[in-house]
């Protein structure tokens, strides 16, 4: 069974029921079984998408195996793909 979970006033995820969830600061992580997902709302104040996207991978960790882009009319979304490491495993 899929459960939404709410990311800032107007995003939202769908992720199996079985994820907990934790809320720090605005940003949401979802984690079960060695799986985890971090999701973050970034306010762009009215910047072009592919500048958003740049700015909200600056410095993020590893390289991704994976990624995903989302482009609509007032939104842009970017998700990626982590390989998993032994310290993953703590949830």
């Amino acid at each position: 069974m899929l459960t939404r979970h709410l990311i800032g006033h107007d995003s939202s995820i769908l992720v199996d029921s079985d994820f907990g969830r934790q809320v720090t600061s605005g940003d949401v992580m979802l984690h079960y079984c060695g799986r985890t997902v971090h999701a973050s709302v970034f306010n762009t104040n009215n910047t072009e998408s592919e500048d958003a996207i740049e700015k909200m991978i600056e410095g993020r960790p590893g390289i991704p195996v994976q990624t995903f882009t989302r482009e609509e009319p007032g939104i842009a979304g970017h998700a990626y793909l982590l390989p998993e490491t032994d310290r993953d495993q703590n949830y």
